[in-house]
């Protein structure tokens, strides 16, 4: 059989899976014939050897990259070395990423997630969906850097980020250590090659990539995120005890931000914003973002609503010890219970932490908290060394926000909140602080306490 009509055939094959998994509902084979040269044109790139940059930011540094490369350095697994070159008036210096392993940055679902179909695509299209920049130090084994005398890998740090974009949409950063201090030089972004991006998946997964090509690409038309639909948690984490605890909703408390809020305050988009005050001020605002959009930007001709009234105000919580299948410890699952401004009940449940491990800290120095997406997801930022320790698929820890019917909300699209931190009190231990980021997290929204010493355990 000739090559082209042993693509043409795995062309045939692979629509034909698109069209079993329910992706193409009604398709005929005469279509799926005709659909080959967009397959083909799609999903037939598999080169990684040269992988253009779409756009570069940070221009006025005078450093550019032609393309990215990466070679395979197993057969076995998603093991690659990272090559790049940033250019300036005549200057090149090379940079490698030597064999790191992309299997950590390609969505999956945890091993206790397996056996229960939605429930494996509720995570990977969550993990698609949220942010993950991956840091290599200057002392990182895996960095290499030769070239201008100035820049040595001693003062060199490379980032590399699975965007929030859909699947492939991915970008890389490098920063020089100037004066103590990191400074960006570089940033661009590209998008894997579909075909090599379908692989991928396929391999971390061990499944049909169109099983979750629906969910997973590019904010699909249609993509809710599982809105009003129920999922079974239970294989996850066996509930031991729960109580209800004291809770505080800090809604009065004046807005401070800092890092990264603070960073991005530019990116908020509402004529009443001088009139913030307090974080019930925001949460009764018509506040929109910039939204964030491919290649991996920010556009404010392209806002972001939001619907803080869905959360407007906390009534108590259920803090509950559980076991997880991925901890050897106990960990806890707090329940939220909010009122939306019609009176109807809104849960968000955040499950799989250890709170008495986390970071002990002032409000002032939130971002050092417990810093994590909602749904499921890695640290937004996380060092490559900390990531093999602790794999994505290794973490024990979820949320998700429902409705009184116990149906999943599109917290991204009907509330505009995309993340949570989380730190214990510096003065009193059995004092959490919980606080809800906005889209993007440009913004808190709401800054909550919940009293660990309050109220009787009961069994279940």
């Amino acid at each position: 059989m000739s090559n082209v009509s042993t693509f043409s055939a795995k062309i045939v094959q692979e629509l034909t899976n698109w069209k079993t998994a329910g992706i193409a509902g009604g398709i005929t084979l005469s279509m799926l014939l005709a659909s080959a040269g967009i397959y083909q044109i799609s999903y037939g790139k598999t080169n990684l050897q040269q992988i253009a940059i779409s756009y570069e930011e940070v221009q006025d540094s005078g450093y550019s990259v032609k393309n990215i490369s990466l070679q395979s350095t197993t057969k076995e697994n998603l093991h690659y070395n990272l090559d790049f070159e940033l250019q300036k008036e005549g200057e090149t210096i090379a940079i490698a990423l030597d064999d790191i392993d992309l299997s950590l940055m390609i969505p999956a679902a945890p091993e206790s997630a397996k056996g229960n179909a939605e429930l494996v695509k509720w995570f990977i299209l969550e993990r698609e969906f949220n942010r993950q920049r991956v840091v290599f130090q200057a002392d990182s084994p895996h960095l290499q850097v030769k070239g201008d005398r100035q820049l040595k890998a001693n003062n060199l740090s490379v980032h590399l980020t699975n965007n929030c974009l859909g699947a492939g949409y991915w970008e890389i950063a490098v920063f020089a250590e100037e004066n103590g201090a990191a400074k960006k030089i570089y940033q661009g972004f590209f998008d894997f090659p579909r075909g090599s991006y379908k692989n991928f998946v396929e391999t971390v997964n061990k499944d049909s990539y169109w099983q979750y090509a629906q969910g997973i690409e590019s904010w699909y038309p249609g993509t809710t995120f599982f809105k009003g639909q129920t999922l079974d948690f239970s294989t996850l984490r066996s509930v031991k005890n729960e109580r209800k605890v004291a809770v505080n909703d800090l809604k009065n408390e004046t807005v401070f931000t800092v890092a990264e809020q603070k960073q991005k305050a530019n990116l908020i988009v509402d004529d009443t914003q001088q009139d913030w005050q307090t974080w019930s001020d925001i949460r009764h605002s018509s506040v929109q973002f910039q939204s964030f959009v491919i290649p991996g930007i920010y556009d404010p001709d392209r806002l972001w609503k939001s619907n803080y009234s869905e959360i407007a105000n906390l009534t108590n919580a259920v803090v509950k010890d559980i076991e997880s299948p991925l901890s050897k410890k106990t960990l806890q699952e707090i329940d939220f219970y909010f009122q939306n401004e019609a009176g109807k009940t809104r849960k968000l449940v955040v499950s799989g932490v250890d709170l008495k491990s986390l970071p002990k800290l002032s409000s002032q120095n939130y971002s050092q908290g417990l810093y994590m997406p909602l749904g499921y997801g890695t640290p937004f930022t996380q060092d490559y060394e900390e990531l093999k320790q602790n794999p994505p698929v290794k973490n024990p820890i979820f949320s998700t926000l429902f409705d009184e019917s116990d149906r999943i909300i599109d917290y991204r699209h009907d509330v505009g909140i995309n993340g949570m931190v989380m730190h214990q009190d510096a003065v009193n231990p059995d004092l959490v602080h919980f606080y809800l980021l906005s889209y993007e997290r440009i913004s808190i929204v709401g800054h909550y306490t919940v009293n660990l010493n309050n109220g009787d355990a009961k069994s279940i």
